[in-house]
């Protein structure tokens, strides 16, 4: 997490559970992310691990429990395994956008914008978007970013690529397999 201290940041659910139909694939399980800890998902392929991930992200909806942040203000996302790319997008951008940095960035220059123009309660605009592009972490973005793939051996180049198959050429020439279902980027 690039240095960035998460020290207060906790994620609880409790007695989550989830059907598809009459299949039960999640039943009474409790999850705690604490403070600083790193946590796997470990278990065979069709047991639920991504449809947990997807519930505690806020993408999909739990059919019980309650999960809470703490603080409230802490952001949960998620990256699916296969990702939503679309057409022409680097990497960059789609973590930025998977992320919420690309909206809490265009917010943030949308309020500077209408502040600059003394626009009706821009003030308050501004103090909004100002927060929760701090929050995230939108001005480090791009370094954080920079500095996770350098820590697992990927090339920056896969950044800027555009081409989502010379992306995944490149990701098996680094022999990268697998995928990185979930990200809990935690704010302060």
């Amino acid at each position: 997490m690039s240095g960035r201290s998460f020290s207060g940041t906790t994620l609880v659910a409790r007695s989550i559970a989830k059907s598809f139909g009459p299949k039960v694939v999640l039943d009474d399980i409790s999850v705690l992310l604490a403070p600083g800890r790193k946590v796997g998902v470990v278990a065979p392929n069709g047991t639920g691990k991504s449809t947990l991930l997807k519930i505690l992200a806020g993408v999909e909806a739990a059919d019980g429990g309650v999960i809470e942040l703490a603080p409230p203000t802490a952001t949960v996302g998620y990256l699916p395994q296969e990702p939503d790319r679309r057409v022409d997008e680097t990497l960059m951008a789609f973590l930025a956008r998977r992320t919420g940095v690309a909206a809490a960035t265009h917010a943030f220059e949308a309020a500077s914008a209408a502040l600059a123009d003394g626009g009706d309660d821009a003030d308050d605009a501004f103090s909004a978007a100002l927060d929760r592009y701090l929050a995230l972490g939108c001005a480090e973005f791009d370094a954080s970013v920079g500095e996770v793939c350098a820590s697992v051996g990927l090339s920056p180049r896969l950044l800027e690529l555009r081409q989502q198959r010379r992306l995944v050429e490149m990701l098996c020439s680094q022999k990268l397999q697998g995928g990185l279902p979930v990200c809990f980027q935690q704010c302060h």
